[in-house]
């Protein structure tokens, strides 16, 4: 035997020798010579490829791709290495597929170029592959499941006996280890025993719907009440079965006490706005009522009856007080503000305070230093320090520890949003005593009007005036309590941006003893009418606006006054006030009205000429102001 067939025969040993499978492949694409373990590898017997073209062993979907790829190489064929972007899918004799991976090279040999092609199985590289794959993505919602703050959680049976899985920030959350979790029965454990029907109907709305929310609570590990919001999702197998539960559950507990508060704080603006409005009515009535029995009282011909006109003038004084209580609640009190020193205001209390309270109360200041000034009505804010600091004595029983505290703290973007206010530093007042706590039902409302747990004492009135105050002075209240342990109040006022504040300049105006009194209320216009007729005044009264335009366009004299109510129909006093300024320039004004309310403060009227009479009023007040303001103008007028 010569050389050259030996050594033939020792190249195809050496082929067949090779564990991946090696193919020569002729310009046609007809397989010239395949090894023993390509003709294993799809399931071929020894000599059965010779002549088949390579798309034998290419899946059929992939034939007329392969032709191409084919041709297209052979046009220009280049080394290639296996696994650079050559994995394909391969077809055994018996029509199963799997993947492979190929290298490719050029050779030319007796005058012909040819293609040897080496041919690896690549199923258990691609099972590899997939796992890695599927590992790195687990780990990856891993990662993202742990920074959650929520719980979730995946399981098969829709009463949620028992989970499946559980992930994301549970010791965090509700301060229990993840296997307790996995444990059958814990999640029905701790939900609140008045939310476990709520909770149970989750079988029930698995059943019917893909997609759900649920609201119920939990119970912590250290025993505290979370509201949350289980998001779950159901996946059902071909039947409409249910095989897998997954959710998400969100701790809304701040956003349930966010919302419980803005309602709170809603509420207490619309009762406000009702105690407003009813107060500044009733003041119309206690000036009438008022006014008439002091009238009454100075006639000497009827001394008989003096004292029973006493009761009447006392009980609407009575009555007085009470309506400046709900306009101070309804933020439209009269008021004077000045800047403040919080610390100064409550040391000024401290040796009443000490005296008032019992012996075995400990009673102490926490006080910070270089706090702003607040600007506030004085007697408003010593008020509210009082009211609190008794109520909090009151409290406590046998005895406690009262602590007053001050410091100064930015408003969160939180609070400004909850509130309505601007962010930037306020003042926090503290006043926390160890007493018996407030329940949660009263808790809601102790701002209200007329609300108390005092049956032996006490008008309702006291923590309502105090929210109105706070509010007025454009901060706010709250109150952190628990019962048996204590309440804690904390009062945030605004810092005062500026310490300087302008005084009131001199009331400097022209005219004679004339007063245009406009009034919509028939019985006090008569009143006030006759008042001042009794002192000797010139009166053009008016019902309406346009009763008091009238009057000063054909009066032929000089008007010293006007004497308005505010709030009337159609036009407003100071409105009012604007357009007869107009027609007499030197016009001076009095408002007389219920409440100073804002949108006074807020209108055209320059704040430092705004002169007010508070209803109700006696005829004394009355005369005497009226006296101040038309004698400035009389001496003007001789002045000039």
């Amino acid at each position: 035997m010569s050389a050259e067939p030996l050594m033939e025969a020792a190249l195809v040993e050496l082929l067949d020798a090779a564990p991946d499978g090696i193919v020569l492949v002729g310009a046609d694409g007809r397989i010239a010579f395949a090894n023993e373990a390509l003709e294993q590898l799809f399931g071929y017997e020894r000599g059965a490829l010779a002549g088949a073209t390579t798309e034998t062993l290419v899946p059929a979907r992939y034939t007329a791709r392969h032709v191409r790829d084919r041709e297209a190489y052979a046009a220009s064929p280049d080394r290639r290495p296996m696994g650079v972007g050559m994995q394909l899918q391969g077809m055994r004799r018996d029509g199963s597929e799997f993947p492979v991976e190929i290298s490719l090279a050029p050779l030319t040999t007796g005058g012909r170029t040819m293609t040897v092609s080496i041919v690896r199985d690549a199923t258990e590289q691609h099972v590899l592959q997939e796992e890695r794959v599927r590992y790195e993505r687990s780990q990856a919602v891993e990662e993202i499941v742990s920074g959650l703050e929520a719980i979730v959680w995946q399981g098969t049976a829709p009463d949620r006996e028992s989970l499946t899985y559980l992930g994301g920030r549970t010791e965090a959350f509700l301060g229990y280890a993840p296997e307790q979790w996995l444990q059958p029965g814990f999640w029905l454990s701790v939900v609140h025993p008045d939310d476990r029907l709520t909770a149970l109907t989750f079988a029930e709305r698995a059943a019917e719907t893909d997609t759900f929310e649920i609201e119920y609570r939990l119970i912590a590990a250290d025993d505290a009440i979370h509201d949350v919001r289980d998001i779950v999702s159901v996946t059902r197998d071909e039947e409409g079965a249910t095989v897998r539960l997954s959710g998400v559950i969100i701790d809304v507990t701040e956003r349930r006490e966010f919302e419980a508060r803005l309602s709170q704080a809603h509420k207490m603006e619309a009762v406000g706005q009702l105690a407003g409005g009813i107060a500044h009515d009733f003041n119309n009535l206690l000036t009438i009522v008022s006014g008439y029995a002091r009238r009454l009282r100075s006639r000497p011909h009827l001394s008989e009856a003096h004292s029973d006109l006493d009761q009447i003038i006392a009980a609407s004084d009575r009555a007085a007080d009470l309506t400046r209580q709900l306009l101070a609640f309804a933020r439209r009190g009269q008021r004077e503000e000045e800047l403040l020193d919080a610390n100064a205001s409550i040391r000024s209390l401290e040796p009443m305070l000490r005296r008032v309270l019992d012996a075995d109360i400990t009673f102490r200041f926490e006080l910070a230093e270089h706090l702003p000034a607040v600007m506030m009505d004085r007697t408003e804010l010593e008020q509210v320090l009082m009211n609190l600091i008794i109520n909090a004595a009151d409290a406590m029983h046998g005895g406690g520890a009262l602590t007053v505290t001050t410091k100064s703290q930015p408003v969160s973007a939180a609070e400004a949003a909850l509130h309505g206010v601007a962010t930037g530093v306020d003042v926090r007042i503290l006043i926390a005593d160890t007493g018996d706590g407030i329940a949660p039902e009263v808790r809601e409302r102790v701002f209200e009007p007329y609300f108390t747990t005092k049956t032996d004492k006490g008008t309702g009135m006291g923590l309502a005036t105090v929210y109105g105050i706070v509010d007025q002075a454009g901060g706010w209240i709250d109150l952190d309590t628990a019962v048996g342990v204590g309440t804690t109040f904390q009062i945030m006022l605004p810092a005062a941006p500026s310490p300087s504040r302008s005084d009131d300049p001199a009331e400097e105006s022209a005219g004679r003893c004339t007063v245009l009194v406009v009034e919509d209320e028939p019985a006090l216009r008569a009143l006030v009418v006759s008042m001042l007729e009794e002192h000797g005044y010139l009166v053009l009264p008016a019902g309406t606006w346009l009763a008091a335009i009238a009057l000063a366009e054909r009066h032929p004299g000089p008007i010293d006054l006007l004497l308005t109510d505010v709030v009337m129909p159609g036009v407003s006093g100071p409105e009012l006030a604007l357009r007869l300024r107009g027609l007499r320039p030197k016009l001076e004004v009095l408002y007389m009205s219920g409440y100073n309310d804002s949108r006074l403060v807020n209108s055209s009227i320059d704040n430092t000429d705004f002169k007010l009479l508070v209803k109700p009023f006696t005829p004394e007040e009355l005369i005497e102001r009226v006296r101040a303001l038309t004698e400035g103008a009389a001496r003007a007028l001789v002045a000039e």
